[in-house]
C-alpha cells in the first residue's frame, strides 16, 4: 500500500515537472517569436528618426542601447506592447508617465526590459564590469526641440522597492545619495544638470535593478 502512495506521489511530481517545462519552453518560443517579429520591423526604421508616438531617441554609444523612447498614460504599457503598439514580450523603453515629456524635470527614469536576446536595456548588466562602466560613458538623447549629451556618473544596483524620487525636494543632497548608493562612479565633477536614469531587472524576474545614472547636458 505504502508503494502504491510513492509511487503515485512521483507519478504525479513527474507530471507537474514536465508541465512546468513545457509552459516555460512555450514562454521561451513566444518571446523568440516577439523578438523576431520586432527585429523584423525595427531594421527598416531609419536611425535616430523619431517615429509616432515617440518622444525621444535614446543611444549609449557602443552599446545595444540605441532606440527611440516612448511615454504611456500608466507605466504598464510598454511593459507588454513594443514601440509599435503591437502586444510584446520586447516591450519598448519608455519614460516614467509621471514624468514631462520634454525631460525637463531634474530626475528623468526610463525603463527597459532585459532580453536574453541583449535587445532593449540587457547590456546595462555590462557596466557592473568597471573596464565596461568607463569605456561606455557617453551617449545622446534627440528629442523633437534639442539634441542632448549624455555623460555616465554612477551605476546603482538596488531593490525594486527602492524610493528613487521622481521630484526630490533637494537636488544636492539627492545627487550625493545617488553617488554614495551606487557601485561605481565616475571620477567628474558634480553637476547640477538634470539626470536621466536607466533602469532594468537585473536578472528575468529577479526584483533586483541596475540603473545607469547619466548628466544630461547641451
Amino acid at each position: 500500500m505504502l508503494n502504491r502512495i510513492i509511487n503515485s506521489v512521483l507519478i504525479i511530481l513527474f507530471v507537474l515537472a514536465l508541465l512546468g517545462a513545457g509552459f516555460f519552453l512555450y514562454l521561451v518560443l513566444v518571446e523568440e517569436h516577439d523578438i523576431a517579429k520586432f527585429e523584423a520591423r525595427f531594421n527598416t526604421l531609419t536611425k535616430k528618426e523619431l517615429i509616432p508616438n515617440s518622444i525621444a531617441w535614446l543611444t549609449i554609444n557602443h552599446t545595444s542601447i540605441n532606440y527611440p523612447v516612448m511615454q504611456a498614460k500608466d507605466n504598464d504599457y510598454y511593459l507588454t506592447h513594443n514601440m509599435f503598439g503591437e502586444v510584446s514580450k520586447v516591450g519598448a523603453p519608455f519614460l516614467d508617465a509621471h514624468l514631462p515629456k520634454d525631460f525637463y524635470s531634474y530626475h528623468n527614469v526610463v525603463y527597459a526590459h532585459n532580453l536574453r536576446s541583449g535587445l532593449m536595456f540587457s547590456d546595462l548588466n555590462k557596466f557592473i564590469d568597471k573596464s565596461f562602466f568607463e569605456a561606455h560613458r557617453t551617449g545622446e538623447l534627440i528629442t523633437p526641440k534639442k539634441t542632448y549629451k549624455l555623460t555616465v556618473f554612477a551605476l546603482s544596483v538596488t531593490e525594486e522597492n527602492y524610493p528613487f524620487l521622481l521630484f526630490p525636494a533637494d537636488e544636492t543632497a539627492y545627487l550625493k545619495e545617488i553617488k554614495e548608493k551606487a557601485v561605481l562612479r565616475a571620477n567628474i565633477k558634480d553637476s547640477n544638470r538634470p539626470i536621466l536614469s536607466l533602469s532594468t531587472c537585473r536578472h528575468a524576474g529577479s526584483r533586483v535593478r541596475t540603473i545607469l545614472h547619466c548628466y544630461i547636458t547641451e
